[in-house]
């Protein structure tokens, strides 16, 4: 149990964001996100619900985007919490070697910051074991400085974590 406490919450009537996956959401959520970095930083609270995703959403300084995570071997029912549904374009040509390419989230940071993500599963609806897409990174991080990632659940990423330090070469974490 964890009490939220958010300075932006992300809710259909003010983000335009679709609970159900049936909609995408990408620019609601990328919305809340700029306009908490905006006032500051904080926290952005993504409630329980399905969200498609369909291009990078980043993340800047001071800015924690929230979910409410539950683990998924603890649920006794199809509900696990915030899901985002990545369906982001698998990486084609040379952007197969670049480890920066198209990342479902990017941790932004200019300066010493924090930013992070928390409480989110992550599922990729359209990869399949037969015909193996090459997606981004899950999470990439540029210049990450305290950093936070925690109760993060993957479900068929072809990346999970990637980082590039002080924009010298990449690290996988």
């Amino acid at each position: 149990e964890q009490t939220v406490i958010a300075n932006v919450i992300v809710t259909p009537e003010a983000y335009d964001v679709d609970p159900t996956g049936q909609n995408d959401s990408t620019q609601g959520i990328q919305k809340a996100i700029d306009d908490c970095r905006k006032k500051g930083g904080g926290t952005v609270f993504l409630p329980v619900g399905q969200y498609l995703v369909s291009r990078t959403i980043q993340i800047g300084e001071g800015v924690l985007l929230q979910g409410d995570w539950q683990d998924p071997d603890l649920t006794s029912s199809p509900e696990y919490g915030t899901v985002i549904l990545a369906k982001i374009a698998p990486l084609e040509g040379t952007n197969v070697f670049d480890p920066s390419a198209n990342p479902l989230f990017r941790l932004n940071t200019e300066n010493a910051s924090n930013n992070g993500l928390c409480g989110l599963t992550v599922y990729y609806p359209d990869q399949d074991i037969h015909n193996v897409k090459p997606y981004g990174y899950t999470v990439y991080a540029t210049n990450p400085r305290m950093t936070v990632l925690r109760n993060l659940t993957f479900i068929n990423a072809y990346q999970g974590i990637g980082a590039s330090l002080n924009g010298i070469g990449h690290e996988l974490l």
